[in-house]
């Protein structure tokens, strides 16, 4: 069914626990999504890659979809494969930060980043 969430996601300062981590969904190809996401951070304090997971067996595909150091991004994805899809955030700055994340969508929440069984 189609959802919508708002999350934040607080995060340690550089070189802390908790100063990067993975917030993934899980879609079914076809599946489509639109997101926004902002954080109060240096702009060249802080990277992000957001991108797909398909785990065939036996090689994983990954398919990043923007990567770089940003402080906002906003867009769209359709699935282009059945797997896990989202974002991995690192902040380089000395200061703990709160993303800011909204989604709305075909898709499962997935705690943890991890796959459903």
């Amino acid at each position: 069914p189609f959802r919508t969430d708002v999350i934040d996601i607080p995060m340690g300062a550089a070189e802390q626990d908790g100063s990067e981590l993975e917030y993934k969904v899980h879609m079914i190809a076809g599946q489509s999504l639109v997101y926004s996401w902002t954080v109060t951070a240096p702009k060249d304090e802080f990277y992000v890659d957001f991108h797909s997971e398909q785990r065939p067996s036996p090689k994983e595909n990954v398919v990043s979809h923007k990567v770089g150091l940003m402080t906002a991004s906003n867009g769209a994805l359709t699935a282009p494969f059945e797997g896990i899809h989202g974002w991995y955030f690192q902040n380089q700055s000395l200061k703990p930060v709160v993303v800011h994340l909204k989604i709305s969508g075909f898709y499962d929440l997935l705690p943890g980043g991890k796959p459903p069984a």
